[in-house]
């Protein structure tokens, strides 16, 4: 919709519109999770997706208009073992978020796939997992986007340092 989103830790997610280079208009949604929200991601139909550190997990429905009352809330908690969101990247493919842990009873750093359910009888997004290094204990620092949509992720742990092509695009040639 050619505007710009903003994830502002004091609680809210923000719409800023912009004519010219000139901000023209910002419009606040609070959001009602435990924390402010911490990563957000436009999801490839427009959805606007939102984390807080907690694994709260929001969106708001592209064309429903935004709103509070369009605004939708889930926890990821226990599909990603009380890790904490990290960062968050839109694609073709769907929304990814990346999560890590310092220990704790459940050690794991991995790449969420988060897609619209598409029904209505599920409202949920679905969630699934991908981790390109192997390793639960990978401590994933970064996720770009590509060209052919693929999507890259660095580790920093365990050593050596790793970067990993999670292939989710185009057909690769050559």
């Amino acid at each position: 919709d050619g505007a710009l989103y903003v994830a502002d830790q004091d609680g809210y997610i923000e719409r800023v519109t912009v004519s010219s280079g000139v901000v023209t208009g910002v419009t606040q949604l609070p959001v009602n999770f435990g924390s402010g929200p911490y990563d957000l991601a436009i999801g490839p139909d427009g959805t606007v997706w939102f984390a807080d550190y907690y694994m709260n997990l929001g969106a708001v429905p592209s064309g429903s208009g935004f709103s509070a009352a369009n605004m939708q809330n889930w926890s990821l908690a226990t599909i990603v073992g009380g890790n904490n969101a990290d960062f968050m990247i839109g694609s073709p493919g769907g929304v990814w978020l990346t999560t890590f842990t310092n220990g704790g009873p459940n050690p794991s750093n991995a790449i969420y796939r988060i897609t619209n359910s598409g029904t209505a009888a599920a409202p949920a997004p679905v969630v699934s997992t991908v981790n390109p290094f192997g390793a639960a204990s990978a401590q994933i620092n970064a996720i770009g986007l590509g060209v052919n949509n693929n999507l890259w992720a660095s580790n920093s742990c365990p050593y050596p340092f790793t970067i990993a092509k999670i292939l989710y695009g185009a057909p690769q040639t050559g």
